[in-house]
């Protein structure tokens, strides 16, 4: 798989492809279906597969004061997606001046002249351009203009619940983490550094350590949790505690 990043230079793929389209913030097992149809859809059609996404959440440009939390770094998605046969994970950079892009632009400057788009594929519910105006209708009629199929993926459901990342950040600031591993369909989890801290532990015959993370990514409900710690492709049992 190789990663390609909006903001270098001849950013432009090589051959025609299948594009899938998202945020794909936690890659979900919604997000892994999706990606999963654009991988064997693409195939069949003897195309590259491309996702396309952004190094930053829409949201946080879009809405400077909601300041969503995410579930998944840029390096997590790549970790993620590195084995699944993908050929292409296209990090776009998502700014002001993007946001008002015309949905029309983005299809023909993006998708077709950037993504030499051959097919789209999206989940039930994508928008995008300019305050959201663009959907899989426009979506669509775009492709019966430009040469390019659309394949909808309809919602993903639990117990008839809709997994979504939104959902599952609600989950982990609850502490209901058993839910959002479902809905991940993998173990949440934190990366860090380990760094120093005031020694506490050692006083009381526990030594800890302290893990500085990415200061955006979401963090569970204050409290004590039952983990597992990868270090150095080691996993130990551990114990940590948020707050």
């Amino acid at each position: 798989m190789q990663v390609i990043y909006g903001d270098q230079d001849n950013t432009k793929v090589k051959r025609d492809s299948g594009v899938g389209l998202g945020n794909f913030d936690g890659l979900h097992i919604g997000h892994m279906t999706l990606i999963n149809t654009l991988i064997n859809e693409s195939k069949k059609l003897g195309i590259d597969s491309v996702v396309y996404t952004f190094s930053k959440h829409p949201e946080n440009i879009l809405r400077k004061k909601l300041n969503t939390p995410i579930i998944t770094t840029t390096k997590k998605k790549i970790e993620l997606l590195q084995n699944t046969g993908l050929d292409y994970l296209y990090f776009d950079d998502f700014d002001e001046a993007f946001s008002r892009m015309k949905p029309e632009d983005f299809i023909k400057d993006i998708l077709f002249n950037k993504l030499k788009v051959k097919l789209a594929v999206t989940g039930f519910d994508y928008r995008f351009g300019y305050k959201g105006q663009g959907d899989v209708r426009l979506l669509k009629g775009a492709g019966e203009e430009y040469g390019f199929g659309v394949i909808v993926v309809p919602p993903v459901k639990i117990d008839e619940h809709v997994i979504s990342s939104t959902s599952i950040r609600q989950s982990v600031t609850k502490g209901n983490i058993e839910k959002a591993n479902r809905f991940l369909g993998r173990h949440f989890s934190i990366s860090g550094t380990v760094t120093k801290g005031r020694r506490v532990g050692n006083t009381i015959g526990f030594p800890t350590a302290n893990i500085s993370y990415y200061d955006k990514i979401i963090l569970p409900h204050t409290g004590v949790y039952i983990t597992s710690t990868l270090v150095e492709n080691k996993i130990y049992n551990s114990v940590t505690s948020i707050g």
